[in-house]
């Protein structure tokens, strides 16, 4: 089991060892951030962790061996808290932050990690095939509403959702990186 805290640590914790009293642990030592760890995925069919740290990072381990290892780092533009990471089940299309409106021809399936942060930004990151993670690139982001939370990919009309601390949801078109509608689904933040 992974579990990463706002102190900076990534733990690992064998549950089948009944013999180990808390697991076994990582320390953030490696991880060379000093502003904790927000968000975490585990992409099972690659056996890999995305973590996302306060300072706009995203570490990306390999968890073939028992102490995952680490293969790259990856930056958001803006280098700010991110809350919220999400990967990509179809993505035929996406907006590149060189010229909007953007499209990618001949979509790929599950090579996109799209990171949200406390500025509004949702960043898109092509993490390649497998076993080329090691070459993660960022290809583009949008501007949002500020204190997201949440980012989720929707494959069901090729939509990324994000959710922020003012209790709001927005359903933004892929493609074109645009909001297509917004909704004041809570009255507290979206966790």
């Amino acid at each position: 089991m992974f579990s990463i805290s706002e102190s900076g640590y990534l733990i690992v914790t064998d549950l089948n060892n009944t013999q180990v009293q808390g697991g076994k642990y990582l320390t953030s030592n490696g991880l060379n951030t000093t502003a904790g760890l927000k968000a975490m995925i585990h992409d099972m069919q690659r056996n890999i962790l995305f973590i996302a740290s306060g300072a706009g990072e995203i570490f990306i381990f390999n968890c073939i061996p028992t102490t995952p290892e680490l293969i790259t780092k990856v930056e958001t533009d803006k280098k700010v808290c991110i809350r919220g990471l999400s990967r990509s089940v179809n993505c035929g299309g996406f907006w590149l932050s060189s010229g909007r409106p953007g499209m990618k021809n001949g979509g790929l399936t599950q090579n996109y990690l799209m990171s949200s942060d406390i500025n509004g930004y949702i960043t898109i990151f092509d993490i390649g095939k497998p076993g080329k993670e090691k070459l993660t690139k960022r290809i583009g982001f949008t501007q949002g509403k500020s204190k997201q939370r949440v980012v989720l990919w929707r494959d069901h009309g090729r939509e990324i959702i994000s959710g922020d601390e003012d209790g709001y949801v927005t359903f933004w078109l892929a493609k074109e990186g645009t909001p297509l509608y917004v909704i004041h689904a809570h009255t507290g933040p979206i966790t």
